[in-house]
């Protein structure tokens, strides 16, 4: 569905900058849910971009549902939605009403229309706010409207940048189930650095840094990059701080009646056991990237 050649964008950063924000990225993506993971500045939202038609890149291409990038915008504005990672409404707009225009923007008229607008409040679970106006929209079913404007055209793929930012922990699972759905029947393309969010739905994935690609392929085998490097460390509360800062990536701090039981990633040491359990997807990640994606966890 997705095809991607030697993808190079860029120069990013400060004027004079000759480091390119995407370097000869090379990824096919299925139709399914893809996740497209890495810390803040590796590429992801510009990969997005370039995607969406809205970055041309410097070198390479990028064939989506069959459009190049380069040669075909239209075809491919006219295959894709696309949900950036702020999107702004008018706030006094009923949600029907904003999806009533746009969807008259894509063509659409009449009876056509009319059942094209209720089809995609009910994909997106708003069907019993459709009547409320924008600002009385909470966080999440604000994230949904903004799905939902980039899905009444039909397109065959979804691409969202951090949908779940900012969202609470019962509005990001909610969230993470409708684009679960939503994949079922089409490409659904998700950046985002919140792994434990995404691992558990997405059937692929890659990750960026510094503008490459890292690793591409299933979560599971992410997970295996962190084979043989998961350990943990038994703490008082006054020691855990010294921990944090420390050069290796911690993958999860729990409280037991002992103290706070720390995970993490890298060679083993003193005082250390290894976890014998198979490594997370967020496991495979921290040994992947290293201490640059802990700040971004």
């Amino acid at each position: 569905m997705i095809s991607m050649s030697d993808l190079t964008v860029g120069p990013r950063g400060w004027r004079g900058s000759r480091v390119p924000a995407l370097s000869h990225v090379s990824l096919d993506i299925e139709p399914g849910f893809f996740a497209l993971l890495g810390p803040s500045g590796s590429g992801k939202s510009m990969l997005l971009r370039v995607l969406a038609t809205l970055q041309a890149p410097r070198h390479g291409d990028a064939l989506v549902a069959g459009h190049s990038v380069r040669r075909d915008r239209l075809g491919v504005r006219r295959a894709i939605g696309y949900v950036p990672q702020v999107t702004r409404f008018y706030p006094d707009v009923r949600v029907r009403h904003l999806l009533n225009y746009l969807a008259g923007l894509s063509g659409l008229h009449g009876r056509a229309l009319d059942a094209r607008c209720t089809q995609t409040l009910a994909a997106v679970h708003l069907t019993e706010h459709a009547g409320l106006r924008i600002k009385q929209l909470s966080g999440g079913l604000r994230q949904r409207l903004a799905i939902a404007q980039a899905l009444v055209h039909e397109p065959s793929v979804l691409l969202a940048d951090e949908p779940g930012s900012g969202l609470d922990p019962e509005e990001r699972e909610h969230l993470r189930t409708l684009l679960a759905e939503l994949a079922l029947d089409r490409t659904v393309v998700v950046a985002t650095h919140l792994t434990q969010d995404i691992a558990p739905v997405c059937t692929q994935l890659a990750v960026l840094q510094g503008g490459t690609v890292r690793f591409a392929g299933s979560p599971s085998d992410l997970a295996e990059q962190a084979r043989g490097k998961v350990w943990q460390q038994l703490l008082p509360d006054a020691e855990v701080m010294a921990v944090l800062s420390g050069p290796r990536p911690v993958a999860r701090v729990t409280r037991t009646a002992g103290g706070m039981l720390v995970r993490l990633i890298g060679s083993g040491g003193a005082g250390l056991q290894p976890v014998v359990e198979p490594p997370t997807v967020e496991e495979g990640y921290l040994a992947l990237i290293g201490k640059e994606a802990q700040s971004c966890a």
